[in-house]
């Protein structure tokens, strides 16, 4: 069985919006909910971030499932193998949102 994560980004950066400091084990959470962050918002790219988990330890390593909260516009996530998932709020104008650029073949 998964482990269902709910994450507000604010809550692990610094004012000016870079990261605050985390153990090993947080920057390694923080890293990969900022880039599940990251591909959600690349919104024609496909998704290619596998999952982390490690049940029975070996590597899960399914391709996620990412999509938006209709209501909320929380990323969510989902591995339809393990069951890991999640929801992040607070992603909206950090580094990792990339909803404010433009596709490189824009004219």
């Amino acid at each position: 069985m998964g482990s269902h994560w709910s994450v507000d980004l604010r809550h692990y950066l610094l004012p000016e919006g870079k990261p605050a400091r985390l153990s090993p084990r947080g920057r390694r959470l923080f890293e990969y909910w900022t880039e599940i962050v990251s591909q959600a918002t690349q919104y024609e790219a496909p998704t290619t971030l596998l999952c982390r988990r490690r049940p029975g330890r070996r590597p899960c390593g399914t391709l996620l499932i990412i999509f938006f909260d209709i209501d909320t516009y929380d990323v969510l996530w989902f591995c339809p193998r393990c069951h890991d998932e999640g929801r992040i709020a607070g992603w909206e104008n950090t580094f990792w949102d990339n909803s404010a650029l433009e596709p490189e073949n824009a004219s």
